[in-house]
């Protein structure tokens, strides 16, 4: 394998024969072996001033693939599908093109109205099958009526009028009145970290 150390804001790469180790914040959180070949890809969002990696590294026994960005002072890496060929793969393949807004791992998609099938919950439910799937804190303030649906792994929102959004390591964002699907992202964030199913991840009203 031929790969020079190289970093990423605060991710770095290394290789030892054939063993490549990803680091964040001078922690591993990934480690492939039997390296062959590995393609560094960098880009950035000039609509959200986001500087992205895409990191594709073939090994004896296949393909491994990452995604790191860096927004507002915070680095993330993330596991992707090997099958990803290009940081224009990784982006469609992470959150499709078409949302409102996005603001880290998920994004708002505007559509005409909620779907029938699904069924309308507590804030106290939907917080219970959104919390597992993100890995960050995002917060919901509400001015007005929100209300809140589910549809197997699906979730949708209904703003009456405005909805912030806050999160402590993105900037908020503005909700205008309508109906949304909240999407999450694909992949899975690294380190993967054991949530608390307990504790409460939207506030509304505060």
């Amino acid at each position: 394998m031929t790969f020079e150390e190289s970093a990423f804001f605060d991710a770095s790469f290394s290789c030892s024969a054939d063993e490549l180790t990803i680091c964040l914040y001078g922690r591993p959180v990934a480690k492939v072996r039997q390296v062959v070949t590995a393609k560094l890809e960098t880009g950035r969002n000039a609509a959200t001033g986001q500087d992205l990696l895409f990191l594709r590294v073939d090994t004896a026994n296949g393909g491994r693939a990452f995604f790191i960005d860096h927004e507002h002072g915070r680095t993330n890496v993330r596991k992707i599908s090997p099958s990803l060929s290009s940081l224009a793969e990784a982006l469609a393949w992470l959150l499709p093109p078409g949302y409102a807004t996005r603001q880290g791992d998920i994004a708002f998609y505007a559509i005409g109205h909620v779907p029938p099938r699904a069924q309308e919950v507590t804030l106290a439910q939907f917080e219970d099958r959104l919390f597992p799937s993100i890995g960050a804190k995002h917060e919901l303030l509400e001015t007005t009526a929100c209300a809140f649906y589910v549809s197997a792994d699906r979730f949708f929102l209904s703003v009456a009028e405005t909805l912030r959004v806050l999160h402590p390591e993105h900037g908020g964002l503005v909700l205008p009145s309508g109906s949304y699907e909240l999407v999450i992202a694909k992949g899975r964030s690294l380190p993967e970290r054991t949530y608390v199913t307990q504790a409460r991840t939207l506030l509304i009203g505060m």
